[in-house]
């Protein structure tokens, strides 16, 4: 059985969300007269995405259509749903009266961002779920990205992300917080209430007044002409750096760890275990040692995998 009562990609405006609202004992409602709104909002909002009249299909029968508009589709996500029922003497009446509907708005690929550190595919061929076994894929997808996270914790950033800090002048150099650092973006300082952008040069030789260095792993130098470096300047949070942090593509360690957190997880929140795709002594997965990071339990063997991938320690 599908987890949501609808599932639709996003900046699609298909297919056409049907349904019969029914009271509460699973008879349907006539609508004669009546008009109805789809209400939608997001998990995390204080104000609906859509509050917006439904299309009766039949009256008789309580079946009612909402088509949704691109824009209403732009964010993916997971939503809760009400049909509200306005009667021709002016009552109203929500359905469900008792929870909600839920609505999921899976990410486009042809949409930048979604990210992740495994596919389904890998998920579902690592925990043998057949390819043609959609029902949980959603389900899936949203524990993929909870994990995420809760590797990176350990690791630092794998999936290429744009980081914007702050840092506070007055030395000569600075450290960036977040590594690895693939490129730095751009560079700047303050000078009082007056921005100077710094000019980024592979050679300290070919420093200017204005210019900075970039040395890996994730050092930045100010730089002056002829290769001399000097302090940035004075100041609480006076310089402002703009890099991309994360890896090429996913190391296989980091990979695996990913797919044996997913399954441990997962399998956890079924009620028939899936396929160990581990070596086991037989003991649970619940019994193993380990602990929870950011609310998922992280078993030692996990974090065995990615150790060599951990994160160096600093000091901020």
């Amino acid at each position: 059985m599908a987890a949501y009562d609808f599932v639709i990609k996003q900046g699609d405006t298909l297919p056409v969300f049907t349904w019969t609202i029914t009271d509460s004992s699973g008879a349907p409602i006539n609508l004669t007269g009546s008009t109805v709104n789809l209400v939608v909002r997001s998990l995390v909002s204080s104000a609906p995405l859509i509050n917006t009249a439904a299309t009766v299909v039949s009256a008789a029968s309580g079946t009612v259509s909402f088509a949704f508009t691109a824009a209403q589709t732009a964010t993916p996500g997971t939503y809760m749903a009400t049909w509200v029922i306005t009667t021709s003497g002016g009552g109203t009446q929500t359905i469900p009266t008792d929870g909600y509907l839920s609505i999921a708005i899976e990410e486009s690929l042809a949409t930048p961002g979604g990210n992740s550190l495994v596919s389904l595919s890998d998920a579902k061929d690592y925990m043998t779920i057949p390819t043609s076994d959609k029902t949980r894929d959603h389900k899936l997808l949203q524990m993929i990205a909870g994990i995420v996270p809760v590797i990176e914790h350990i690791t630092g950033p794998v999936i290429q992300r744009q980081v914007e800090e702050w840092h506070d002048g007055g030395q000569p150099s600075i450290i960036l917080r977040q590594r690895p650092v693939l490129q730095v973006v751009a560079v700047s300082e303050f000078r009082g209430p007056v921005e100077w952008s710094l000019a980024l040069v592979p050679d300290p030789s070919h420093g200017t007044i204005y210019s900075a260095t970039f040395e890996a792993p994730a050092r930045l130098v100010r730089r002056g002409p002829g290769g001399s470096s000097f302090s940035f300047a004075p100041g609480r949070e006076s310089v402002h750096v703009v890099y991309t942090a994360g890896l090429a593509s996913v190391p296989a360690n980091v990979r695996l760890a990913t797919l044996e957190l997913l399954r441990i997880n997962f399998s956890q929140t079924q009620a028939r275990p899936l396929a160990r795709a581990w070596p086991s002594d037989g003991s649970m997965d619940d019994q193993e040692p380990g602990r929870e990071i950011l609310g998922f339990f992280v078993p030692n063997r996990v974090r065995e995998l990615l150790e060599p991938s951990r994160k160096a320690p600093g000091v901020f």
